[in-house]
């Protein structure tokens, strides 16, 4: 989102941007060629930080901040974005970079996770449902 602002947003920047992220993790990823669920949202980034470099002659450096620092407008920028993640958010879509308009596609690695989880659970309950096993001793059958 953030990306997206600056892509809309250039003038009164300068040359210079710093974006502060509170996780060490996403920056880390951006450096991953490795496909993983949800990196298309990473090659999104990539896109947009290209086109501003290019486009807008902007030098953008993203750096990770504690999130226990008083930094104005941490605290709600985490909130909006738990909102968001649980889809209480109300932004009008126009608002929304284009990628994120529409639904998102489904994680492959999310799906095979699901159906895994689903056949585990369906066969471990088949397996209790199942009658005790017969037990045969010299050739006669006993229950």
């Amino acid at each position: 989102m953030a990306q997206e602002l600056l892509c809309k947003e250039t003038s009164g920047f300068g040359r210079r941007v710093s974006m502060y992220v509170d996780n060490q993790a996403p920056i880390l990823s951006t450096q991953s060629i490795k496909p993983t669920p949800g990196h298309y949202l990473l090659d999104i980034l990539h896109k947009k930080v290209s086109h501003t470099k290019k486009f807008h002659n902007v030098d953008i450096i993203i750096r990770c901040i504690p999130s226990h620092l008083d930094v104005e407008g941490n605290e709600e920028a985490d909130r909006q974005a738990k909102r968001a993640a649980k889809g209480d958010a109300d932004s009008p879509p126009n608002r929304l970079p284009p990628e994120f308009r529409n639904t998102l596609p489904n994680s492959k690695s999310a799906i095979k996770q699901t159906m895994l989880k689903t056949l585990k659970r369906d066969a471990s309950e088949a397996l209790r449902k199942s009658p005790p096993p017969i037990e045969v001793k010299q050739g006669f059958l006993k229950n």
